[in-house]
């Protein structure tokens, strides 16, 4: 979306034109649920000023190859609900 910032000041201003009407969802990784944008966290951001579906990815990548093949990393499960 935008590059990383230390303070992410200026995401608000890379936001300016973002909104529901050109842009259905944006799809978010777990680091990016740590972040604020302007003082709020990044899906409260997208959804509520925004009006962006927040997705979260949930893969954790691809392995590295071998036999020339490349799979999905397994996704931890959680045995809590």
């Amino acid at each position: 979306m935008f590059r990383s910032h230390p303070s992410n000041a200026c995401a608000d201003h890379h936001l300016a034109g973002v909104n529901g009407d050109r842009i259905l969802a944006a799809i978010l990784f777990e680091q990016t649920l740590d972040r604020e944008i302007d003082g709020e966290p990044s899906a409260r951001f997208l959804w509520e000023r925004k009006g962006v579906v927040p997705i979260l990815k949930i893969d954790k990548g691809l392995t590295d190859v071998a036999d020339g093949v490349q799979l999905m990393k397994p996704i931890p499960v959680s045995t809590t609900c």
